[in-house]
């Protein structure tokens, strides 16, 4: 791809760190107990969360790379365009995809809520990132 030598790959590490740090404010401190919960299984039976984390950290990494390789076939934004693109991206193609799931599935909408609320704030957490890094 052409646009993947314009990548900063500073931008999508730290990116990357930082919705996983969120993720793991999301579900481990701010709505543990309710997400538990909507998800339907205890504590104990949630089992080992590594395996998950390993996988959740991997796919998080590629999400933000495919945010900075859009992101490098844009004009500069301000950090505000920035919001408003992570705003874009993650409440209307995340949290929209999601909503399909959310009608098949039979989740609750407590689950929902907290998953796609995480993923929209994820997104723009790292359009944020990317573009302050990139100085774009």
């Amino acid at each position: 791809m052409k646009y993947l030598a314009e990548i900063n790959w500073l931008a999508v590490i730290g990116a990357t760190i930082a919705a996983f740090l969120l993720g793991g404010l999301w579900f481990s401190v701010l709505f543990t107990d309710k997400w538990v919960a909507a998800v339907g299984k205890s504590k104990e039976e949630m089992g080992k969360p590594g395996p998950s984390m390993a996988l959740s950290l991997v796919m998080t990494f590629i999400m933000a790379l495919s945010l900075a390789l859009v992101m490098a076939t844009m004009l500069p934004m301000s950090m505000m365009g920035s919001i408003r693109f992570g705003l874009v991206v993650g409440a209307g193609i995340v949290a929209t995809g999601m909503a399909s799931d959310y009608a098949f599935t039979n989740w609750s909408k407590t689950l929902f809520w907290i998953q796609a609320s995480y993923h929209v704030t994820m997104v723009v957490l790292m359009s944020v990132i990317i573009n302050a890094i990139t100085n774009r």
